[in-house]
């Protein structure tokens, strides 16, 4: 087994390589020597390994990006240096003085536990997924300290958003299981926290255009976004349709910097109406399209409508529309579930967060405030909780401007009060509203967004607002418009 995928490693490293010009991956130079680089994401840092031939000799780089390459510096020697110019998959340059060239074999594609990890014994293990012409392979370099230094093993498996199953390409008897919770793993049963992230990459290509079908649905609503620069009062529109087929957003960012885009899709890479999550490390200048994973939902039915919050303890709750299998009145009545999960990607299953046993309820917005979660639903209903799980109705919300009802959609918090967002199909725009408690609204002055036939990638109107504040002081909103 260990030959076979000792050989497999090495045809793959010899035989294939990508047209990717991105510096995350393996590389090999003139020599026959590999390159291990890694730049986290949104800095200019770059970290490398060297790597002998037979992988049994290896020294440590440190360095940067140029302004068209890179420049390593040797960490236990730093007269030796680096310096290249990026082409494509080309490194061309100077190493130590004398000429250098290497080849791109393998770019980044990236899991969304890509990245450098710390180990509780001192210890480093980079993991990285890896594109080859062969599909997708995991690889993680380890560096365990051992008597004042460091040694290294290359590890080549099989990598998932919740683990990692790799042996060793230096010795058969050596293999690393990881298990992943966010930012938390344990390496071989020794736990470990990410110090920096590495890219991720999508699973599936967003849908272009629209799919005729009756009736209010994703199939004909397209992604959009806007900025502001004042807090979230006035907005600039970006320009840019992010996805089509696409609906309901809702926004996260992670303690790490990483946004979240959560939304109900039509053509979702292999599936169909279902929720799915665009990942941005540049606060949504660009996106990486996830499916999500579901444990536990066999009794459920449908999962649209995504309203996510964080949970103090750590992980992230997902309020979402589904009923049951089944065909008596009872398992086909919409409700509102619930899931939880660790990073944002896989979720588990857990109750029905609220229903009303004589109609339909759907498509929710969360928050906790104060001590109390509230939650608004599409039908006006506004229901609390104590736990974030049960809900029950205290009565409907109340929300107008000027004599017109708004439908509640996401929220922001505004010194002591909370800004909520909602919008008004007639009236084609969205407002904010304030509240303190979650039960009395007060309507701002002015529009925040307002459809405008100018806008030639918007359809008859524009609705369901999603907020984020960035860590730059701007706001991010998300909006869905029908395709024109």
């Amino acid at each position: 087994m260990f030959r076979l995928l000792r050989l497999f490693a090495f045809c793959l490293l010899t035989c294939y390589a990508t047209a990717h010009a991105a510096l995350s991956g393996i590389w090999r130079d003139a020599n026959e020597r590999y390159w291990l680089l890694a730049q986290p994401v949104g800095e200019s840092t770059v970290y490398g390994l060297q790597l002998s031939t037979d992988l049994t000799s290896a020294s440590i780089w440190l360095g940067s990006t140029t302004s068209n390459g890179l420049r390593l510096a040797n960490l236990v020697e730093p007269g030796l240096t680096l310096e290249a110019v990026l082409s494509e998959s080309q490194l061309s340059g100077t190493l130590a003085g004398a000429a250098f060239s290497g080849r791109q074999l393998f770019a980044q594609q990236g899991h969304i536990v890509d990245g450098l990890w710390q180990t509780t014994d001192g210890g480093y293990q980079l993991v990285m997924n890896l594109a080859s012409g062969n599909g997708r392979i995991g690889l993680v370099l380890s560096l365990t300290p051992k008597d004042g230094r460091f040694e290294h093993d290359v590890f080549l498996g099989a990598e998932t958003s919740e683990r990692f199953d790799g042996l060793s390409l230096r010795d058969s008897r050596r293999s690393l299981q990881i298990q992943f919770a966010g930012r938390q793993a344990t390496f071989n049963g020794n736990s470990g926290s990410r110090l920096r992230r590495l890219a991720v990459a999508s699973d599936f290509t967003p849908p272009l255009g629209k799919v005729v079908i009756e009736g209010e649905g994703p199939w004909d609503k397209r992604l959009l976004s806007a900025r502001s620069s004042d807090g979230g009062v006035s907005f600039v529109r970006d320009g840019v349709v992010l996805s089509d087929q696409a609906n309901v957003p809702d926004l996260l960012l992670d303690d790490e910097g990483r946004l979240f885009a959560f939304y109900t899709g039509w053509t979702v890479g292999r599936l169909q109406n279902t929720n799915a999550v665009m990942v941005s490390d540049d606060w949504g200048r660009t996106w990486a399209f996830k499916y999500l994973k579901r444990i536990g939902a066999e009794t459920v039915f449908n999962f649209v409508d995504p309203d996510v919050v964080k949970l103090a303890g750590g992980g992230y709750r997902m309020y979402y529309t589904g009923n049951l299998h089944g065909t008596t009145a009872d398992a086909r009545r919409i409700r509102i579930f619930y899931a939880d999960s660790p990073d944002g990607i896989h979720w588990t299953q857990g109750g029905i967060a609220y229903e009303d046993s004589s109609r339909d309820i759907r498509d929710s917005t969360t928050a906790l405030i104060g001590n109390t979660w509230h939650m608004y639903v599409l039908e006006g209903d506004h229901a609390v909780s104590s736990d974030g799980k049960t809900f029950t109705k205290q009565g409907m919300a109340s929300v107008t401007a000027d004599g017109k009802p708004y439908v509640l959609s996401n929220e922001l918090t505004a010194g002591s009060q909370w800004r909520y967002y909602g919008f008004q199909l007639a009236n084609r725009d969205i407002r904010s509203f304030l509240t303190s408690d979650g039960v009395s609204f007060t309507a701002e002055s002015g529009t925040r967004l307002r459809w405008e036939s100018s806008h030639s990638s918007e359809g008859s109107y524009i609705k369901d607002p999603a907020l984020q504040r960035l860590p730059d002081g701007t706001v991010l909103m998300l909006y869905v418009s029908v395709i024109p």
